[in-house]
């Protein structure tokens, strides 16, 4: 953490810049504005929270938390019937 990232707006990547930081998002597929990006902050880096909630060692404890939550749901299914 504390280096600047640029990523497309989607998914977990814009979660995190969402809070971290928004000005490094960009559309899906514009390669334009991911370099006008980069090149901005060449120029003027951009200051860095490190205050959040996205440490690694939490988000694997409430990864693998989710995993045992799950696995002892006593969902029965058979692998033709999917996940879901």
């Amino acid at each position: 953490m504390g280096v600047p990232v640029c990523g497309y707006a989607h998914g977990g990547v814009k979660e995190q810049l969402d809070i971290l930081l928004p000005e490094g998002e960009v559309q899906p597929g514009d390669i334009d504005a991911v370099a006008r990006v980069v090149m901005e902050w060449i120029e003027k880096p951009p200051v860095i929270s490190r205050e959040h909630d996205f440490i690694l060692n939490k988000m694997l404890d409430d990864t693998i938390g989710l995993y045992e939550e799950i696995s002892k749901s006593g969902i029965d299914r058979k692998p033709e019937q999917g996940i879901f």
